[in-house]
């Protein structure tokens, strides 16, 4: 999981590093680390805030985990980073990423019949009129 909370909510950390914890998913590749601001994407990760990163295991009940993760994240104004995620869901996707309709948009234009398409893009919905 890689995760981004804004620079003022030190409290949003504190409650993702109080539930890696009380579920005991803790690895030895967890970061934290200072994001400068915006890329220049329009569903780019990066703003400015803290970047938090943590291998959680694949075992019984990662899933829950993820997904209160999920919401204190999206509570924060925080995202996750889509490319390093596999259990994001389409509706936390759409919330973190405001450029997504403009995203889609240019899909639309460059690629109507949608042909090139991967499993992740299908998983968070990045066309839902293909469905």
């Amino acid at each position: 999981m890689h995760c981004g909370i804004p620079h003022s909510d030190r409290e949003g950390l504190r409650k993702l590093l109080a539930e890696v914890v009380h579920a005991r998913a803790g690895s030895m590749g967890s970061v934290l680390k200072p994001m400068g601001g915006p890329g220049e994407g329009f569903i780019s990760f990066p703003f400015k805030g803290y970047a938090f990163a943590v291998d959680l295991p694949r075992r019984s009940g990662v899933e829950e985990l993820h997904a209160r993760l999920e919401r204190i994240t999206l509570d924060r104004g925080g995202r996750f980073y889509a490319a390093k995620d596999a259990l994001m869901s389409a509706a936390g996707f759409s919330r973190m990423f405001p450029e997504l309709e403009r995203f889609r948009a240019v899909l639309r234009r460059v690629d109507p019949h949608g042909r090139f398409q991967s499993d992740m893009s299908r998983r968070l919905a990045i066309r839902p009129e293909l469905g």
